[in-house]
């Protein structure tokens, strides 16, 4: 019997596309796209573990790219790249008050503020287990364990929705039940979750 759900968020709750934030960035630069993605991609993994600070990250990015706006101008940037999977709020809707909900992400305090702040449905969620607040990343162990701290449920009354299927067999290995997420194949999900409730 299902107790909690598991949510990602990137590409899960929301669509993600970088090309406009580095289309934003490039305007105030002189670096090409190429490169502005090379220097975020290489401080991503210190930012999602919580290794640097988000103002730490923000200057190493105007830094290592010659940026020439604001701090605040930057950030903007790098952060407005979602959109709403609404198929997938629709199902989130239909479960949070009868289920507790969680999100689970490899993600930043820069991205989770901005989507708390875009929008209100994030907060159908009853709590999150982040890899910058875990100092882990998926599909490390380390925040599958953190979850089930968090959730105190059997790991098998534990559904959880996942986009990467690295991420998907650590959670399979902890006992989750599981459902690699397609947004282009939403009503598979549908049919699992109805399948399992």
């Amino acid at each position: 019997m299902i107790k909690a759900f598991l949510f990602d968020i990137g590409n899960v709750l929301v669509k993600f596309d970088h090309a406009p934030a580095v289309a934003k960035i490039q305007a105030h630069s002189d670096a090409s796209a190429e490169a502005i993605r090379e220097v975020v991609t290489q401080l991503i993994e210190p930012l999602e573990t919580g290794r640097i600070s988000s103002d730490k990250f923000l200057q190493q990015v105007s830094d290592g790219i010659g940026y020439r706006g604001t701090a605040a101008a930057l950030a903007e940037a790098y952060c407005d790249i979602f959109q709403l999977n609404e198929p997938m709020w629709e199902l989130v809707a239909s479960l949070a008050d009868r289920y507790p909900l969680y999100l689970f992400s490899n993600t930043s305090e820069l991205h989770l503020g901005f989507l708390n702040a875009r929008y209100p449905e994030m907060a159908s969620f009853t709590d999150g287990i982040y890899s910058m607040r875990v100092g882990a990343m998926k599909p490390d162990r380390e925040i599958y364990q953190a979850a089930l701290d968090l959730l105190q449920v059997a790991p098998e009354e534990i559904f959880y929705i996942d986009d990467l299927e690295p991420n998907i067999a650590e959670g399979q290995k902890h006992g989750f039940q599981t459902h690699c997420y397609l947004w282009q194949r939403h009503e598979a999900l549908l049919a699992e979750v109805g399948r399992v409730l």
